[in-house]
């Protein structure tokens, strides 16, 4: 599972990988049925892409080993569609929207994602618009590594910075465990 090059599908990938250990029968037959019939019910939750999704998932490229995935780019696309947050200021889909601020995931959002597409218990540390302060983060995440998974929340432009970047913003973080 894969997100691609320049694309912000990162926070979607990160939960299909959870969603695909849980219960790896369910997620494909998920995948095959928004594949092949538009919509699949995951864990009493629709997701049915807007006909814009779904006449351009399969045909994105310069998006690295994800252009050979149009299943996971319908996956990402979907998900996408279907949860908004604050950041998504455009709520429709457009062509090259994958790379815009479109597809953008908040902490928040992905935290209502997990909670609804996988089930999970969501205990959230952390902000999108603020580092967040905290003496021992090393101590936070290893404690929180012996109750369950841990999820790092990390601005990927400030792990990755792009060539051209006058202000690096370090936010979004935070912690889901």
């Amino acid at each position: 599972i894969y997100q691609g090059h320049y694309t912000n599908f990162c926070a979607y990938a990160a939960l299909t990988v959870l969603l695909a250990r849980e219960n790896p029968e369910r997620y494909v037959r998920n995948v095959m049925e928004l594949f092949t019939q538009g919509e699949t019910v995951v864990n009493g939750k629709t997701l049915k892409p807007s006909a814009a999704v779904r006449s351009v998932a399969g045909t994105l490229e310069g998006k690295g080993i994800l252009n050979l995935n149009p299943a996971d780019q319908l996956w990402f696309l979907a998900m996408a569609d279907a949860y908004k947050a604050y950041l998504n200021l455009d709520q429709r889909f457009h062509p090259g929207d994958e790379n815009k601020p479109w597809a953008i995931c908040t902490i928040g959002k992905f935290n209502r994602m997990a909670r609804e597409l996988g089930g999970f218990r969501i205990e959230s540390w952390g902000t999108d618009l603020f580092r967040p302060i905290n003496k021992s983060t090393t101590r936070f995440i290893r404690e929180q590594l012996e109750q369950g998974i841990v999820v790092l929340y990390v601005n990927s432009n400030y792990l990755h910075p792009l060539k051209f970047h006058v202000m690096m913003m370090r936010a979004p973080t935070g912690l889901l465990a």
